[in-house]
């Protein structure tokens, strides 16, 4: 019987946040029926199974032997021909797994179509060549790459035409068009920020185990992708099978097994004594955590796969602010007159007509203000640094549920 997927992904903030805007995230499977003399065979019945969750499809062959599959669901399948008169093939292990129009030709042998299946060993099928510039990651990938943030989106800045946004790798730009031509979709849906979207950023969890595989268009995208003429990254998530699978992880980094950074070890203060200053390493600690579980709700009919993942991390950034020197807190403040070099001060208290002084409470709150420790910015005179590291902690926790159903062939 031929059933339709029908596939529902859940979160708990973006259902009703988002653009539903959809784009192609199934694969065109064709091709021709031909006997052993190359004629082509018409009538030939062509089924599709997909191997992890026992869903199929049929179509039959036309006049020219021709079959098509306009829209299979991104897996591995089993692919069998049969005919009237003709032995039939199997074909398993035929990898559908990225979207893309594939072609798949049959040779059947005469004999008696209730003899035994030939089974015919699978090749890696060649997609259709187009003008398209694109880029894909399936999970093996994902699995095997250095994601220090586990962030697959992290990949897409590395493509053919990004202008790569140094220090800020999530604003880079496409092929020269603007940052807000980018789109993110995770299976057929926008998950881009609808107020600031950008080409390495999703207002969903992306954690690679819950990722089947991460596509990248930066150039010639097919008309079915549509209104963006940026880059175009789209996530397809895992789904549920007929076994019950999962997964826990804990990725710990720590300040005592990683080095400074480049920017940090570059900075060389110097303090008010014009001696070097030894600025500890900042703090940082963090665990991203979670864990994934799958499968069948119903056998062969229903199929659920669930994600977490939590992200706790202490961290401190060195920071170097503007602070006040000793004399200009006490009301001394120095100048140089223009034009010459001769260094002039000014004391505000004694000029004080009134004879009043600093008023007490800013006078006690310029004693809270800590002293320079650097002179590396700041006019030296009235002005100069303060270096230290700041706590920036933070702590998210993201999940998500996809849901896939198949409906019988009178249900759709």
């Amino acid at each position: 019987m031929s059933r339709i997927p029908l596939t529902i992904t859940l979160t708990g903030f973006f259902l009703l946040s988002v653009p539903l805007r959809a784009q192609s995230i199934s694969t065109r499977l064709d091709g021709t029926v031909f006997d052993t003399s190359g004629n082509p065979i018409q009538g030939a019945t062509v089924t599709a199974t997909d191997e992890s969750m026992g869903w199929s499809t049929q179509v039959t062959s036309d006049a020219e032997g021709h079959y098509v599959f306009p829209a299979l669901r991104a897996a591995v399948y089993t692919v069998a021909a049969q005919a009237d008169r003709f032995k039939g093939v199997i074909r398993r292990q035929v990898s559908l797994v990225r979207p893309n129009n594939v072609t798949e030709n049959f040779v059947l042998q005469p004999g008696n179509p209730t003899e035994a299946d030939e089974e015919v060993e699978a090749h890696e099928p060649l997609p259709q060549t187009d003008a398209q510039i694109a880029g894909s990651f399936a999970r093996r990938e994902l699995d095997a790459l250095p994601l220090i943030t586990r962030d697959p989106l992290s990949l897409a800045v590395y493509q053919p035409g990004v202008q790569i946004a140094g220090g800020n790798e999530a604003a880079s730009t496409v092929n020269g068009n603007r940052q807000g031509s980018n789109v993110v979709a995770m299976d057929g849906v926008s998950v881009s920020d609808p107020v600031n979207p950008r080409l390495g950023t999703s207002v969903i969890s992306t954690n690679p185990d819950a990722i089947r595989e991460v596509r990248i268009v930066t150039d010639g995208a097919k008309a079915e992708y549509g209104q963006y003429a940026g880059g175009q990254v789209m996530l397809m998530t895992r789904s549920g099978t007929n076994a019950w699978h999962g997964s826990v992880f804990d990725y710990f980094r720590s300040k005592m097994l990683t080095a400074g950074d480049f920017f940090t070890n570059s900075q060389s203060f110097i303090d008010v004594n014009n001696g070097p200053l030894d600025q500890a390493k900042p703090h940082f600690q963090q665990n991203i955590y979670g864990g994934t579980l799958s499968g069948p709700i119903s056998q062969n009919k229903t199929f659920v796969f669930g994600n977490y993942e939590g992200r706790y991390t202490t961290q401190q950034q060195l920071i170097n602010n503007f602070v006040l020197t000793p004399l200009a807190k006490a009301g001394i403040f120095q100048y140089y007159t223009p034009g010459t070099t001769t260094l002039q001060s000014y004391d505000i208290v004694s000029n004080d007509p009134r004879k009043l002084g600093i008023d007490p409470t800013v006078k006690s709150n310029l004693a809270k203000l800590p002293d320079p420790n650097n002179t590396t910015i700041g006019d030296r005179l009235n002005v100069e640094g303060y270096v230290f590291n700041s706590p920036a902690n933070s702590n998210d926790n993201q999940a998500t549920v996809r849901i896939d159903h198949a409906l019988t062939a009178t249900q759709h």
